[in-house]
């Protein structure tokens, strides 16, 4: 999906594309985005990575409290 600036960057990216960015197969890239590591907007079914947070993520990282706050969050999930 491209923006209308005057860069080529796009808005969101796809989840194999974010995780391959991290250095993830495919599978290991949907897994993450499941535990809540890579961030995902859904469009019904179609999974995106807003490209904004994915780059921040991967410049400075997430502090330690987040990650785990990120994983109790997606064992809630599982198990509902």
């Amino acid at each position: 999906m491209k923006n209308n600036r005057s860069s080529d960057k796009p808005l969101t990216y796809s989840v194999p594309q974010a995780g391959k960015m991290a250095g993830l197969s495919r599978n290991s890239a949907y897994a993450a985005a499941e535990r809540g590591e890579i961030p995902v907007v859904s469009f019904g079914r179609l999974l995106r990575v807003p490209a904004a947070a994915w780059d921040q993520i991967l410049r400075e990282g997430r502090p330690a409290t987040a990650l785990a706050n990120d994983k109790s969050a997606a064992r809630k999930r599982a198990y509902r």
